[in-house]
């Protein structure tokens, strides 16, 4: 039976370029570290189009895990160096189970301190 429907648009060349975006072509854009939006872009596709073509090919699925990586690490140096605002590198690395602990303060009786007694 005969596909129905437009061709997909993802050829070689798309995959070529998408590789090169991840593998720092990101640098020549706007954007200041890798992200779907930006490579949907330079793509010339819909962002929705990148997760269609991880869902149904399994190289292309391998190209977005390249880049959820080199977006993690690319925020994470951003971030430390000062290069990246802590706004943005918190919003984002949520995005990669990075979160915030809470601190919890541990008291005693009526909010006082934490005493021990140690039994042999």
């Amino acid at each position: 039976m005969a596909k129905v429907g437009r061709p997909s648009k993802l050829t070689d060349e798309v995959r070529d370029k998408a590789r090169e975006y991840i593998n720092g072509g990101w640098q020549d854009t706007i954007d200041a570290f890798p992200n779907a939006a930006g490579l949907a872009c330079e793509l010339g596709v819909g962002k929705r189009t990148l997760y269609d073509w991880a869902e149904k090919d399994a190289e292309f699925s391998h190209t977005l895990e390249q880049l959820n990586r080199s977006q993690e690490r690319s925020v994470l140096a951003g971030g430390a160096k000062g290069e990246i605002t802590h706004v943005v590198t918190k919003l984002v690395l949520a995005n990669h189970d990075y979160g915030e602990k809470a601190q919890v303060a541990h008291t005693g009786a009526g909010g006082a301190p934490l005493t021990f007694k140690w039994e042999q």
